[in-house]
């Protein structure tokens, strides 16, 4: 947990730090664990809707989590 707080301390110091992988999705990787943090820059701020594992099909995943306007 403590590696998962540091990266959205990070995520939001600043949104643009990492790049987009997939659409709009940013994805910060965690140290020592093979897990990423994945967001989107709503505006000007960062959103984070999931933290999955790296090995994991990401895309289903995501689509599913797709922000309502």
């Amino acid at each position: 947990m403590d590696e998962v707080k540091r990266v959205i301390g990070v995520i939001a110091e600043n949104p643009l730090r990492y790049s987009i992988r997939v659409g709009n999705w940013r994805r910060a990787n965690l140290r020592r664990f093979p897990h990423g943090v994945f967001y989107q820059v709503i505006g000007d701020q960062p959103v984070v809707f999931a933290v999955l594992h790296a090995k994991r099909d990401h895309g289903p995943i995501l689509e599913s989590r797709r922000p309502t306007d």
